[in-house]
Protein backbone atom coordinates (compact mmCIF):
# COMPACT_ATOMS: atom_id res chain seq x y z
CA UNK A 1 0.00 0.00 0.00
CA UNK A 2 1.08 3.45 -0.66
CA UNK A 3 1.48 6.09 2.15
CA UNK A 4 -1.41 8.79 1.79
CA UNK A 5 1.65 11.07 1.38
CA UNK A 6 3.42 9.58 -1.74
CA UNK A 7 -0.25 9.29 -3.39
CA UNK A 8 -1.31 12.93 -2.84
CA UNK A 9 2.51 13.65 -4.78
CA UNK A 10 1.91 11.78 -7.51
CA UNK A 11 -1.10 12.81 -8.13
CA UNK A 12 -0.14 16.25 -7.79
CA UNK A 13 2.77 15.79 -9.98
CA UNK A 14 0.36 13.76 -12.55
CA UNK A 15 -2.05 17.22 -12.40
CA UNK A 16 1.15 19.19 -13.22
CA UNK A 17 2.30 17.42 -16.02
CA UNK A 18 -1.18 17.33 -17.48
CA UNK A 19 -2.19 21.17 -16.31
CA UNK A 20 1.87 22.11 -18.68
CA UNK A 21 0.20 20.00 -21.71
CA UNK A 22 -3.11 21.86 -21.39
CA UNK A 23 -1.57 25.06 -21.40
CA UNK A 24 1.25 24.42 -24.13
CA UNK A 25 -2.15 23.40 -26.44
CA UNK A 26 -3.65 26.61 -25.08
CA UNK A 27 -1.02 28.62 -26.42
CA UNK A 28 -0.58 26.49 -29.71
CA UNK A 29 -3.86 27.19 -30.21
CA UNK A 30 -3.91 31.07 -29.85
CA UNK A 31 -0.71 31.29 -31.51
CA UNK A 32 -2.71 29.67 -34.35
CA UNK A 33 -5.45 32.16 -33.74
CA UNK A 34 -8.05 29.20 -33.49
CA UNK A 35 -10.93 30.05 -31.31
CA UNK A 36 -10.99 27.34 -29.17
CA UNK A 37 -11.38 28.18 -25.30
CA UNK A 38 -9.84 26.71 -22.24
CA UNK A 39 -12.60 24.69 -20.94
CA UNK A 40 -12.72 22.69 -24.41
CA UNK A 41 -8.76 22.27 -24.62
CA UNK A 42 -8.80 21.16 -20.79
CA UNK A 43 -11.99 18.88 -21.04
CA UNK A 44 -10.13 16.96 -24.03
CA UNK A 45 -6.94 17.07 -22.35
CA UNK A 46 -8.59 15.47 -18.87
CA UNK A 47 -9.90 12.83 -21.31
CA UNK A 48 -6.60 12.08 -22.97
CA UNK A 49 -5.31 11.40 -19.40
CA UNK A 50 -7.64 9.62 -18.35
CA UNK A 51 -7.37 7.07 -21.31
CA UNK A 52 -3.64 6.93 -21.46
CA UNK A 53 -3.10 6.45 -17.06
CA UNK A 54 -6.78 5.48 -16.01
CA UNK A 55 -6.30 8.44 -13.65
CA UNK A 56 -9.12 10.91 -14.08
CA UNK A 57 -8.15 14.41 -13.02
CA UNK A 58 -9.72 17.73 -13.47
CA UNK A 59 -7.91 20.71 -15.18
CA UNK A 60 -8.41 24.28 -13.11
CA UNK A 61 -9.15 26.49 -15.78
CA UNK A 62 -7.59 29.70 -14.62
CA UNK A 63 -4.32 27.45 -13.51
CA UNK A 64 -4.22 26.56 -16.87
CA UNK A 65 -4.83 30.20 -18.20
CA UNK A 66 -1.93 31.61 -16.13
CA UNK A 67 0.50 28.45 -16.87
CA UNK A 68 -0.20 29.30 -20.58
CA UNK A 69 0.61 33.08 -20.06
CA UNK A 70 3.82 31.82 -18.28
CA UNK A 71 3.20 32.00 -14.43
CA UNK A 72 5.21 29.03 -13.01
CA UNK A 73 3.96 25.90 -10.90
CA UNK A 74 4.04 26.52 -6.94
CA UNK A 75 6.08 23.21 -7.10
CA UNK A 76 8.67 24.44 -9.12
CA UNK A 77 8.96 28.39 -6.94
CA UNK A 78 9.24 26.32 -3.76
CA UNK A 79 12.00 24.28 -5.32
CA UNK A 80 14.10 27.16 -5.88
CA UNK A 81 13.76 28.34 -2.66
CA UNK A 82 14.87 24.57 -1.29
CA UNK A 83 18.05 24.72 1.21
CA UNK A 84 18.51 21.32 -0.53
CA UNK A 85 18.32 19.85 -3.95
CA UNK A 86 16.83 16.45 -3.67
CA UNK A 87 19.60 14.20 -4.24
CA UNK A 88 20.80 15.88 -0.93
CA UNK A 89 17.25 15.22 0.79
CA UNK A 90 17.36 11.99 -0.01
CA UNK A 91 21.11 11.37 1.37
CA UNK A 92 19.82 13.10 4.35
CA UNK A 93 16.72 11.40 4.91
CA UNK A 94 18.85 8.26 4.20
CA UNK A 95 21.04 8.78 6.92
CA UNK A 96 18.70 9.61 9.35
CA UNK A 97 17.13 6.21 8.96
CA UNK A 98 20.00 4.44 9.00
CA UNK A 99 21.16 5.83 12.57
CA UNK A 100 17.61 5.35 14.05
CA UNK A 101 17.56 1.98 12.82
CA UNK A 102 20.76 1.52 14.36
CA UNK A 103 19.36 2.71 17.59
CA UNK A 104 20.85 5.92 17.79
CA UNK A 105 18.20 8.73 16.64
CA UNK A 106 19.36 11.48 15.71
CA UNK A 107 18.98 14.93 17.62
CA UNK A 108 17.98 18.57 15.87
CA UNK A 109 22.08 19.11 16.60
CA UNK A 110 23.29 15.89 15.03
CA UNK A 111 21.24 16.52 12.14
CA UNK A 112 21.75 19.87 11.21
CA UNK A 113 25.63 18.54 11.94
CA UNK A 114 24.98 15.94 9.19
CA UNK A 115 23.17 18.39 6.65
CA UNK A 116 25.77 21.46 7.17
CA UNK A 117 28.66 18.80 6.23
CA UNK A 118 26.69 17.93 2.55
Amino acid sequence: AVPKAHAKQEQSELADKWINIAAHRYSKAQAAELKVGVRTICHEVEKECFKKTKKSIILPKSTVLARANGRQSIKSFNERKAWLTPGEEEVVVDFAIDMALRGFPLNHRRLKEHVDEI
